[in-house]
């Protein structure tokens, strides 16, 4: 997961509460396609749990590697602009942090600090990777685990405070656990009084329906007496 401990090295306190109040915590069903090859993304990723199967069209769909927790996905459109050149589809039940492209765009436009922090971050573990790439270039090789070895040890050597960035990681998580956690306790509170609202409807309606019936049964007996007088 060095990728993501790049970025929580790099960015504040500040910065990640504002990724946890702006971003979505969504969990992801096996075969939902998250990047698809040339359109644009309308979010950040993180992959917080689960691994993602990348393939190309340009290699018939071949599978050419592997997402596993810490991926960061889409950073590379706030740098380049380029539409993805691959797609991710999820492998099992993935856990994802979703940042929206537009409000992250503002962010970086509007907070300079930010802006710095991220971008140095991305301009880190780009490095680590493409001298992983130089390294294994001429290698029998078409496929790429996102996460290799050799990789999370170059990035994982540019995280300057990888104890205080790892920290950043499980705090990221617990919040987004316990945020999870109200939101559930709050959806059962809701359906639970939706419940009673609909017990509570569906007495007076009952009770609608025995006053109904004693009016029909009074107006019985009315016409019973107007026809005894006649």
């Amino acid at each position: 997961m060095s990728k993501v401990l790049v970025i929580l090295g790099e960015l504040s306190d500040r910065d990640i509460d504002w990724m946890l109040a702006n971003g979505s915590r969504t969990t992801v069903s096996p075969g939902t396609t998250l990047i698809v090859e040339g359109k644009p993304l309308d979010a950040l990723y993180i992959v917080l749990d689960g691994t993602l199967s990348v393939t190309a069209s340009s290699l018939g769909d071949k599978e050419i590697g592997k997402i596993i927790c810490g991926e960061v996905l889409g950073e590379m459109s706030f740098v380049d602009g380029r539409l993805p050149s691959a797609s991710v589809t999820t492998i099992d039940e993935c856990l994802i942090l979703s940042i929206p492209r537009r409000l992250l765009t503002e962010k970086l436009e509007q907070d300079v600090l930010f802006s710095l922090r991220f971008y140095r971050a991305i301009t880190k573990f780009l490095s680590s990777r493409l001298r992983g790439t130089v390294r294994r270039f001429g290698e029998d090789t078409d496929y790429l685990i996102y996460q290799d070895p050799d990789d999370e040890r170059a990035i994982g050597q540019s995280v300057e405070n990888p104890d205080l960035a790892q920290s950043r990681f499980e705090w990221l998580l617990q919040r987004l656990k316990a945020e999870e956690g109200r939101r559930k306790k709050e959806e059962g509170r809701r359906k639970k009084e939706e419940g009673r609202r609909k017990k509570e409807e569906g007495r007076r309606k009952k009770e609608e329906g025995r006053r109904g019936d004693g009016e029909k049964e009074e107006g019985r007996r009315g016409d019973g007496e107007i026809c005894s007088i006649s």
